[in-house]
């Protein structure tokens, strides 16, 4: 009777030791699994990051690089001058409109942000593509074929909807999204993986840093069409050539980071499987350890309330006001720039070439930036922004010497790098709880592009009633920043706001 009692103890004693050892074989597993998946989910995010950089400069930021755009389209003779037009203003003119109506597009943008919020970075990375390929496509069409210039204006929408709408998806690269798309961030430039709950300064420091560099690259990428006019010259091909070797690199950058974005997203999906079986078993081992669940909120809706109400928030309006009034003067300083510079005797086009060559120069003040953000915090960086945009204004209505207007081109692209590096920066500490930041991107585009609907009226009078003398737009747009010196305050509350 003994004996089998002993037996019994024994057999369930070597039973207990065998699960043990399975279970620490199965952690061991585990753990080496998870810094597999880590080592994989660096590289995937490094390569990513790569990408996102190469498609941000190259195709976000063409858009606003339009004075060498409307020289080989007028090279290429769309909307060829009237008989009776010596100066071709008529054709200037619709060149410049094609580009205003285009950035109307931003009404759209609140749907892409949407279109983020919920079905995440690889949908709206897929959708920007598309926009993409579409609008180059229509842009090498409308010149191949004699009659339809009216394409541009379709082509040029496309091609908006890249920089207005999937920005969102640069700004997601920067936080980390997780394969969930929740709030998780994850920082990209030290390459370390923390959520939010441990998250420190130095990670919205990381974080701040990749924003500012992916807006710099969008600044820096105004010079594409610069780069397309000049091969032009020099290789002798044409538009439609032009256009379609374009089309391949956009297929290229863009596709590398449908891939990257696709590895990522799955390495991440499977650390999260392996982190559930480590806690499953981790209960098993021990009895009295409880299951540990993901806590999900209680009330949906509530959820869905608080969001709203932070859109709602005063700094938040007010961050609107401010960037849509500075959006605006930014569409119209790029829009305009060949027609002013013309107007102020650059007829061999010398100094268009140089403002569009300077514009990547912002790239070089990023770490000034970054380091009055660090020192001084989001309210002196609005403030910043009004004083680059006031000092350019200056310039730009005191003298139509070509040579001081060089001096207006450096300042206008530290404007512009001050203006999206500071904007979106403070957007995502603004937001930073939540799952409103793709939306509240929208909501900043929309305003701005039913705002910029004031451009096309004053490029009209400018070119038709003032014979393209830009001094008065350009005097209203430098006095109106006067205003938004209040508004920085207002967006901040006080300057205690810290990066």
């Amino acid at each position: 009777m003994h004996s089998s009692k002993g037996k019994i103890i024994e057999d369930h004693t070597m039973t207990t030791s065998s699960e043990q050892v399975v279970v620490i074989q199965t952690k061991n597993t585990t753990t080496h699994n998870n810094n597999n998946n880590a080592s994989s989910s660096k590289k995937y995010k490094i390569l990513l990051l790569i990408f996102t950089a190469l498609y941000v400069t190259f195709f976000f930021g063409a858009f606003f690089g339009y004075g060498p755009m409307i020289l080989m389209l007028k090279e290429a003779g769309a909307f060829p001058c009237p008989e009776n037009d010596n100066d071709c203003s008529d054709q200037t003119r619709t060149l410049l409109n094609v580009h205003f109506t285009a950035t109307l597009v931003q009404i759209l943008s609140p749907l892409a942000g949407h279109l983020y919020d919920v079905k995440g970075p690889m949908i709206t990375i897929i959708y920007t593509t598309v926009m993409a390929i579409l609008g180059i496509s229509l842009l090498a069409i409308s010149q191949a074929v004699k009659g339809i210039d009216a394409l541009l204006y379709p082509a040029f929408c496309c091609l908006a909807m890249v920089p207005f709408s999937p920005m969102i998806v640069a700004t997601g690269a920067a936080m980390g999204k997780d394969a969930n798309n929740d709030s998780s961030s994850i920082g990209i430039v030290n390459g370390e993986e923390e959520n939010d709950e441990s998250s420190s300064h130095d990670d919205n420091k990381d974080q701040r840093r990749v924003v500012g560099l992916l807006n710099n690259l969008f600044d820096a990428g105004s010079v594409t069409y610069l780069i397309l006019w000049k091969t032009q010259e020099a290789t002798g091909a044409s538009f439609p050539e032009i256009t379609l070797g374009y089309l391949g690199v956009a297929i290229f950058f863009f596709g590398g980071a449908i891939i990257f974005w696709k590895l990522f997203l799955n390495s991440q999906q499977q650390k999260k499987r392996d982190t559930n079986i480590a806690l499953d078993n981790d209960t098993n081992d021990t009895e009295s350890c409880p299951a540990i669940t993901p806590e999900q909120p209680a009330d949906l809706n509530l959820q869905k309330r608080q969001d709203w109400k932070k859109l709602r928030s005063a700094p938040f309006i007010w961050l609107v006001v401010f960037f849509v009034f500075h959006t605006c003067r930014n569409y119209f300083m790029l829009t305009s720039a060949e027609a002013f510079l013309d107007n102020l005797g650059d007829d061999s086009n010398k100094y268009i070439t140089i403002f569009t060559s300077i514009m990547p120069a912002s790239i070089v003040g990023f770490p000034f930036v970054d380091w009055m953000l660090g020192k001084y915090g989001y309210h002196v960086g609005l403030q910043a922004i009004n004083v680059l945009g006031l000092l350019h204004g200056i310039i730009q209505v005191s003298t139509t010497n070509l040579n001081v207007q060089i001096v207006g081109f450096v300042v206008f692209s530290f404007y512009r790098s001050f203006m999206f590096s500071v904007v979106f920066a403070y957007l995502m500490v603004l937001l930073s709880e939540g799952n409103v930041v793709g939306k509240a991107n929208g909501i900043l585009y929309v305003s701005s592009g039913l705002c910029s609907l004031w451009n096309i009226p004053l490029g009209n009078v400018t070119m038709q009633q003032w014979g393209g003398n830009f001094f008065v737009p350009n005097l209203i747009y430098t006095i109106g920043i006067l205003p938004f010196f209040y508004a920085a305050y207002r967006t901040t509350g006080k300057s205690t706001t810290t990066a």
